[in-house]
């Protein structure tokens, strides 16, 4: 989610024997790329999590409860 292969291309390693490093292709990528954070990831609501009214409810309230 961070590197997208369409957003990145290969950059040779400042040391040898590591693997390329990832780097923007262009500036409109280099933009794109800054706004995937891994606080972004986590504050995103996934889709299926909202078509899923009973989970949703559920993890509102603090934990997964069985019903019955």
């Amino acid at each position: 989610w961070l590197t997208p292969p369409y957003g990145v291309v290969g950059a040779e390693s400042p040391v040898p024997g590591y693997p390329k490093r990832p780097v923007p292709r262009d500036e409109d990528a280099a933009k794109a790329l800054k706004k995937r954070t891994l606080t972004n990831l986590y504050n995103a609501r996934p889709q299926w999590l909202a078509d899923a009214p009973l989970v949703a409810r559920c993890c509102r309230r603090g934990g997964l409860r069985l019903a019955g």
